[in-house]
């Protein structure tokens, strides 16, 4: 975990040791409502990567946005 502060919220989620993977040819539910979702409940960004060693995926949002949910 990355200790320096930032005005801003960094989220990677990197995965390996699995099958190669490759950016689908086109965009289903899954990606849409993770792209909906993020955006209009944090004012932030999604970035989602294919690398043949595995999925990549990058959220940013800014430190003062409250989400309207509580995550237990």
């Amino acid at each position: 975990m990355d200790c320096e502060y930032r005005p801003q919220f960094h989220f990677d989620w990197v995965e390996s040791g699995g099958p190669e993977v490759s950016e689908p040819t086109k965009h289903g539910f899954g990606q849409r409502t993770i792209h909906a979702g993020f955006s209009s409940a944090f004012d932030g960004m999604i970035e989602m990567e294919y690398p043949f060693e595995g999925f990549r995926l990058s959220l940013i949002a800014p430190r003062s946005v409250r989400p309207g949910f509580i995550v237990n």
